[in-house]
């Protein structure tokens, strides 16, 4: 029974320390957020997914697009719920319909941008992510000209945060793009 036991105890330590997660070098992620607009939000967003931890500049891109399809099919899953409230007025829902189609479209363009930077098609991922990053932007203006509806509060946050993901994405993706290019 003893020996069954000490063959236990360093199988357990070996188990524990596999998964315990390793800090990877936080450079290259300070290196490449300090040069965006949006430099804590790209760290933290970064930092908070363990695989950035090893990733190189394309698996940081990679990251940060799929952050923007989580949003963006998110808010088209809220925009979608908010379509079958019965309390919600027509014109209300027209809108509402408008922003749903436009967000499936940006979750689509984000899927294709990831596709484009596995392939290494840098400034076609780049496009992809930019017209997804100007969705929030259509659907705002939806709103606006529609007098008396008010632009929603919370579709307006999930926009600020699509339209920063994308910013993010693309300026990542910059520093992929050669200079002579």
């Amino acid at each position: 029974m003893a020996s069954n036991c000490s063959f236990l105890v360093p199988l357990a330590l070996l188990f524990l320390l596999s998964v315990v997660p390793v800090k990877g070098d936080d450079a290259l992620i300070e290196k490449i957020c300090g040069t965006i607009y949006y430099r804590d939000l790209c760290i933290s967003m970064l930092k908070s997914n363990i695989s950035s931890m090893k990733a190189d500049v394309k698996g940081l891109a990679t990251i940060m697009v799929e952050f923007g399809v989580t949003n963006s099919s998110a808010t088209y899953s809220y925009l979608k719920a908010q379509l079958h409230d019965e309390d919600t007025k027509a014109a209300f829902k027209k809108n509402l319909q408008y922003c749903s189609t436009r967000y499936s479209h940006a979750t689509r363009y984000l899927r294709v941008a990831l596709h484009k930077l596995s392939n290494e098609e840098y400034h076609r991922a780049q496009t992809k992510v930019a017209v997804a990053g100007d969705v929030p932007a259509d659907c705002e203006d939806e709103f606006t000209k529609s007098p008396g509806l008010g632009y929603p509060s919370e579709l307006s946050r999930r926009g600020n945060d699509l339209e920063q993901i994308c910013y993010i994405a693309r300026r990542i993706i910059d520093h992929l793009i050669p200079d002579d290019s």
